[in-house]
């Protein structure tokens, strides 16, 4: 599992919780410090397994273009819960660290 994976879905799992606040992939990609074109081959792999779901949002301002906006389906939300704790666990088991925060 990549760090890259792991960060988008703690941040939509965290958007979940506040409310299920849809992302842009470059919104997303800005938070993990990642390319966008990363980012979005991710959400589109969630989406192709049923763990995201995307709508296209209508451009904002002149010359602006239509995006897609992301967010975690039922589904991807019990999926990153899991992945996420057992990403804790492991690194919890390994380092003796603190776990992630959701």
């Amino acid at each position: 599992m990549s760090k890259q994976l792991l960060d988008v879905l703690d941040i939509l799992l965290a958007r979940h919780a506040d409310g299920d606040r849809q992302s842009y992939a470059y919104e997303l990609a800005k938070e993990v410090g990642q390319a966008s074109g990363g980012v979005t081959q991710i959400l589109q792999r969630l989406e192709d397994n049923g763990y995201a779901t995307s709508c296209w949002a209508p451009p904002t301002g002149p010359h602006r273009v239509d995006r897609h906006l992301y967010r975690l389906t039922p589904l991807g939300v019990d999926w990153a819960r899991q992945v996420l704790e057992l990403y804790d666990r492991r690194k919890l088991g390994q380092r003796g660290g603190s776990a992630r925060t959701r």
